[in-house]
């Protein structure tokens, strides 16, 4: 598992950050599954997610 430390502002005190507790990360994971369940559902249209999103 991947940690990140960064300074406290108060007191300048190290903390420990997990990768997967990170918004940013979370978003990542979110947005992969949309886009893994956009190919299954648009495969049978013969589309792509991109072409779809030109389409829409």
């Amino acid at each position: 598992m991947l940690i990140m430390y960064y300074k406290d502002t108060d007191i300048s005190k190290d903390k420990e950050v997990g990768v997967k507790n990170l918004l940013g990360y979370k978003l990542k994971k979110t947005q992969h599954a949309l886009r893994l369940q956009m190919d299954e559902a648009l495969r049978t249209l013969d589309l792509t997610t991109p072409q779809y999103e030109v389409l829409a």
